[in-house]
C-alpha cells in the first residue's frame, strides 16, 4: 500500500454545501427511530469520508457531560447509518443468555428498520463478556453479511447489539451497500484472474513494499468495490461495487495480500494488506 496514502476524512460547513437531508431533518429521522436524551447538550456536524465516499451527519446527545447517544445519518439519502444508545448500556448479568433470543430481538430491530433478512447472510452472534471492564459487561451483537444473487458483498454487512441484562438494543450499524443491477457472469476465468494476480504479485510494484514471493490460496467470485489504480500504485477513494475475483495471496515472509480482479476486464482494481 502506498506510504502517501491518506484517505480524505474532514469537516465540512453546512453553510457552503447543498446535501439532500438537511440537519433538521437528520434529526428527526433519528427521532422517528429511537428515543432521543431531553437535553440541550448536544453537537451536530457535517463529515466527509472521500475513501468510502459518502457524507454524514454526526448527532451526539450527551447527558451531564457523558455520552448519551450517537446517530450517524446519510446526508444525502437520510439513511440512519449507525446508532449508539449509550444509556442502555448496564448488563453485568446475562439475562439472554441464549443465541436465538439475540437473533430475535435483533430481527426486530431490523424490522422496525424495515431492512429484509432476504438478501443477508445466517447471522453470526457473538457474546461480549468484559466481567472487570467497564460498566457495560456483557453485550450479544448478531451480525449479518451482505448478499447479492448469493454472492458475498465485501465490506457490507448489518449488526445489532443487544445488552443481555435489560435486553434492550444498545447499538445499531448499517454497512449494508446499494448495489447496481449487476452481471454475476464472469468474462474471464478463476485461472485467468489467478494468472493476472501472479503476474502482479511477482512485478516491481509489490517487490518493492518488501513482500517475499507470494503465491495464491484462496479465491472467491464476490461483489467488492475497487479502490486502486495499477498503473500509477494508488489507492483511491472507493468505487462503484463490481463482481471481482478476490484473491487471498500469502508470501514468505508470512504477509498477505487480498487483491482484486476485475471479473469482466481481468484488470487489477484493488489490494489490500492483511495484518
Amino acid at each position: 500500500m502506498p506510504e502517501d496514502y491518506q484517505p480524505g476524512f474532514y469537516e465540512l460547513d453546512p453553510r457552503k454545501v447543498n446535501v439532500t437531508v438537511s440537519l433538521e431533518e437528520a434529526i428527526e429521522k433519528v427521532k422517528a427511530m429511537w428515543p432521543v436524551p431531553s437535553t440541550e447538550e448536544t453537537s451536530f456536524r457535517l463529515m466527509r469520508d472521500d475513501d468510502e465516499g459518502w457524507t454524514r451527519w454526526e448527532l451526539d446527545w450527551d447527558i451531564n457531560g457523558s455520552s448519551g447517544l450517537t446517530a450517524l445519518v446519510d446526508a444525502y439519502t437520510g439513511k440512519i447509518r449507525v446508532i449508539i444508545d449509550y444509556r442502555r448500556r448496564s448488563g453485568n448479568v446475562d439475562n439472554l443468555n441464549n443465541t436465538d433470543k439475540a437473533i430475535e430481538l435483533a430481527e426486530e430491530v431490523l424490522r422496525k428498520f424495515e431492512i429484509s433478512t432476504e438478501d443477508l447472510s445466517t447471522p453470526a452472534v457473538i457474546k461480549d463478556d468484559m466481567p472487570t471492564a467497564i460498566a457495560w459487561n456483557i453485550t450479544y451483537t448478531v451480525r449479518w453479511g451482505h448478499l447479492y444473487k448469493g454472492l458475498k458483498v465485501e465490506d457490507s454487512a448489518i449488526a445489532v447489539e443487544i445488552d443481555a441484562e435489560t435486553l434492550k438494543t444498545v447499538s445499531f450499524s448499517n454497512g449494508l451497500l446499494d448495489i447496481p443491477d449487476l452481471d454475476i457472469v464472469p468474462g474471464i476465468s478463476k485461472d485467468q484472474a489467478i494468472e493476472t494476480v501472479e503476474n502482479f504479485l511477482s512485478s516491481e510494484v509489490i517487490s518493492s513494499k518488501g513482500y517475499g514471493e507470494c503465491k495464491a490460496l484462496k479465491k472467491e467470485l464476490v461483489i467488492a468495490r475497487p479502490n486502486y489504480d495499477p498503473k500509477q500504485d494508488k489507492l483511491l477513494p472507493m468505487g462503484e461495487p463490481i463482481l471481482v475475483w478476490y484473491i487471498y495471496t500469502g508470501d514468505t515472509n508470512g504477509r498477505s495480500l487480498k487483491i482484486m480482479i476485475d471479473a469482466q476486464t481481468g484488470s487489477v482494481v484493488g489490494y489490500r494488506p492483511e495484518r
